[in-house]
């Protein structure tokens, strides 16, 4: 009897440290609820992902670049109106300064670029309130904030390809001006040495714009036109400099050989200096890093074996 009754109370602890545990896993499961809801929104992007993903795959032939490019043109047409209601001069002046220093998509005038933008915001919005407002439960708000996001892109996107561009033509142009000297010393006027150097030089933005320069002239435009065309698209202070001693040398009828090689070691000049003034900020842009991460780990080091030595640090 004594047996029977020291098993009935060894169940019942043991169920009662059963339900505690259960209880405990419970209420830890609780806790643990977003982190779930987090691992099943995750799959479900993972498998939508797969599902976009498996339909390019399979359907490539559908997305050929022609007809990409015709949707986008169909689309930017939709979206026109739209674009010309937005109606700010300075917005329009720095479109079109920083989309011709980009060089991107020449075919397109400013109201073409708003719409494009209207286009990108509209397509990231979409896609953000489907992946994270619908299946997440996210605010409308992130969407909102994606699509301004996507509105600015294509601005930054251009502004950062004509800063690049206009670094390389200030990086290229004093090399470019001595392989001119070399042709023109050569017995060559400008016309016939800027086709020479273009036929070996290699492909930068800044002999693309004097082959884009060289181009019109062949089509009838005159020298001096096809070059200030060309200054108006790169809006570069050292090119500007070069293409208007170019011009002035041609409208006066002087020779422009011993001009242009001064030139060219003003610009190389100017280039190391930027180069000395560009290696000088950097110790000045790496002092916030320092401070930041590296010299707190130093005073760890040095600091920290003192005081666990001190008695506060025994203790």
């Amino acid at each position: 009897m004594i047996h029977f009754s020291n098993m009935n109370s060894t169940i019942a602890s043991l169920v009662s440290k059963v339900l505690e545990y259960w209880t405990i896993a419970t209420e830890f499961m609780i806790d643990m609820s977003w982190i779930l809801d987090g691992l099943a929104s995750g799959f479900v992007m993972y498998v939508v992902a797969n599902l976009v993903l498996y339909g390019y795959r399979e359907h490539r032939y559908l997305y050929q670049f022609d007809d990409k490019k015709k949707a986008i043109a169909t689309w930017i047409k939709f979206l026109r109106p739209l674009a010309m209601t937005v109606q700010f001069p300075r917005y329009h002046q720095w479109i079109k300064l920083k989309k011709s220093q980009a060089a991107f998509m020449p075919e397109w005038d400013i109201y073409d670029f708003i719409a494009y933008q209207f286009l990108i915001a509209g397509g990231v919005t979409i896609l953000i309130f489907i992946m994270f407002v619908t299946l997440l439960g996210a605010p409308i708000s992130f969407s909102m904030a994606g699509g301004a996001a996507a509105f600015v892109y294509p601005l930054m996107s251009i502004s950062d390809a004509g800063a690049k561009r206009q670094r390389s033509c200030f990086k290229d142009l004093p090399f470019f001006i001595d392989y001119l000297c070399l042709a023109m010393g050569a017995g060559l006027d400008f016309t016939q040495a800027l086709g020479v150097v273009l036929e070996d030089a290699p492909k930068t933005p800044l002999s693309r714009e004097f082959a884009f320069a060289m181009k019109n002239m062949r089509l009838g435009m005159t020298r001096a036109d096809a070059l200030r065309l060309m200054d108006d698209r790169m809006q570069n202070p050292s090119l500007k400099l070069f293409l208007q001693t170019v011009i002035q040398a041609m409208e006066l009828g002087t020779d422009i050989n011993q001009t242009l090689q001064a030139l060219s070691d003003t610009f190389r000049s100017k280039r190391f200096v930027f180069a000395e003034e560009a290696a000088g900020k950097i110790s000045v842009k790496m002092m916030l890093p320092m401070m930041l991460f590296i010299l707190p780990a130093v005073m760890i080091m040095l600091i920290g074996p003192m005081v666990l030595n001190s008695p506060l640090g025994g203790m």
